[in-house]
């Protein structure tokens, strides 16, 4: 009975705090920009029904919107590129970082 009791005090309490947890408003910001990047691309596997690129790319971003949201931007990318019998897929993981050094990943 006791340990029944402590279960449903502490379930309380955690739904209590839970109340209070923030949530981020999200706000919508447009941008537009130019990329100048370079890409080497490595053929690890090539037959007629299976392909398999790897590649590697790393640029900078100008933006020409007024809010000059990320202006001079570097980006890094890397990934892999699947081909099989004529279906492509692209997967891959790119960091950001800006001038600050803030960076999204």
């Amino acid at each position: 009975m006791f340990y029944r009791r402590n279960w449903i005090a502490m379930t309380v309490v955690i739904l209590g705090l839970a109340m209070f947890i923030l949530v981020a408003q999200a706000e919508r910001q447009d941008y537009e920009g130019i990329t100048c990047s370079a890409t080497t691309y490595n053929m690890v596997h090539s037959s007629p029904e299976v392909a398999i690129n790897s590649y590697d790319a790393k640029g900078i971003r100008q933006s020409t919107h007024e809010s000059k949201l990320f202006d001079n931007w570097t980006s890094h990318t890397i990934g892999v590129v699947k081909g099989v019998e004529g279906k492509w897929s692209w997967h891959a993981f790119s960091k950001t970082m800006g001038p600050d050094g803030e960076f999204i990943v």
